[in-house]
């Protein structure tokens, strides 16, 4: 029995790459169909009515534009690859956001034999199940690289709420049921999850009531969701070792669980430092342009500038404590009872 070819579907306005993707990329994928569409809405429609492996996609697009195909496949097809051609710096987004999901970012102008090794990728990492979905901080980041101007409505269940950008920057938020607007606003959007979200080319609201980058939202966000987890896992610990102090000797917590639980413990702080150094180096040529300029008396530090450096010091420091408690609780000597 002969199966049916896998079909890969090309968005861009650009004839000229329609053409060369139609004709030059079945020859570096055997088995697959190639589709193409001139435009996210074309893009949308197709989806809606045939089935398609993988979509390679632009961003800068007439009618609707690659976002609104995100959008789309986020909301309706979750574990539909998707391969997007940005002209922007692809860098920043793989190092910003390492957890792609079933995204993959490669710019532009990209070969045939390019854009066929990451549907090959992709598609091979979703067969296997490694990835699920694309993160919303990913799309986020992603508006940054395309200084994108527009309204992002986001819902989750009975919450809802927009994030505004301006020239890629997060510049105001409104959650509905809170009826707040502003930073904590948008920290209580980003904490959301299992979101649909649409994009809105217009800019519902242009007033600038945020002022912490966008990094530093996501990765606040990040740490309060950990510092929940831990919480709640601390919790059921002290249940769990609360029932076993009246447990004979060999039913209570092994020293191979506590060692587990502690590897668990680094694991997490490996993660975190992660997180931090990524936002440090996302910051790290900007803070360096306007210490150059500093030094020559070009000017003194913006607003903006001195808030990055607060935040990322910030970060840097509790992650510091952190690791300072674990050496702590590591060299403390043995609690040894009376005899």
């Amino acid at each position: 029995m002969i199966s049916s070819p896998k079909t890969v579907l090309v968005a861009d306005d650009e004839n000229a790459i329609r053409r060369l993707m139609q004709e030059a990329l079945p020859h570096h994928l055997p088995g697959f169909a190639v589709a193409v569409v001139a435009d996210g809405q074309e893009a949308i429609d197709y989806l809606n009515s045939n089935p398609v492996d993988v979509v390679v996609t632009d961003i800068a697009m007439p009618v609707k534009d690659g976002f609104a195909v995100l959008a789309h496949v986020r909301n309706h097809h979750p574990n539909l690859p998707v391969v997007v051609l940005t002209a922007a710096g692809v860098e920043g987004i793989r190092r910003q956001a390492p957890q792609l999901g079933v995204l993959r970012v490669l710019k532009k102008p990209a070969s045939a034999a390019q854009v066929a090794r990451h549907v090959l990728a992709a598609r091979s990492e979703t067969a296997r199940g490694r990835v699920r979905g694309i993160p919303l901080s990913t799309l986020l980041q992603l508006l940054q690289l395309e200084r994108k101007t527009c309204s992002l409505f986001v819902r989750s269940g009975e919450r809802r709420g927009r994030l505004h950008f301006r020239s890629g920057e997060l510049v105001n938020a409104y959650a509905f049921e809170l009826d707040q607007e502003g930073e904590d606003a948008a920290r209580y959007l980003l904490a959301l999850d299992e979101v649909t979200i649409d994009f809105e080319r217009s800019l519902h609201n242009h007033l600038r009531r945020i002022h912490t980058p966008l990094e530093t939202l996501l990765m606040d966000v990040a740490r309060r969701e950990d510092e929940r987890r831990r919480g709640a896992g601390a919790a059921q610990d002290g249940v769990e070792r609360a029932a076993s102090v009246g447990a004979p000797f060999g039913q209570r917590p092994s020293l191979a669980s506590a060692a587990a639980d502690l590897q668990s413990a680094i694991a997490g702080l490996r993660g975190r430092a992660a997180g931090v150094a990524r936002a440090l180096d996302g910051a790290a040529p900007a803070l360096a342009a306007g210490a150059r300029a500093l030094a020559s008396g070009a000017h003194a530090p913006t607003a903006d500038e001195e808030r990055r450096i607060a935040a990322a010091w910030g970060e840097v420091t509790a992650l510091a404590q952190r690791l300072a408690s674990v050496a702590d609780a590591l060299g403390a000597p043995a609690d040894r009872g009376g005899t």
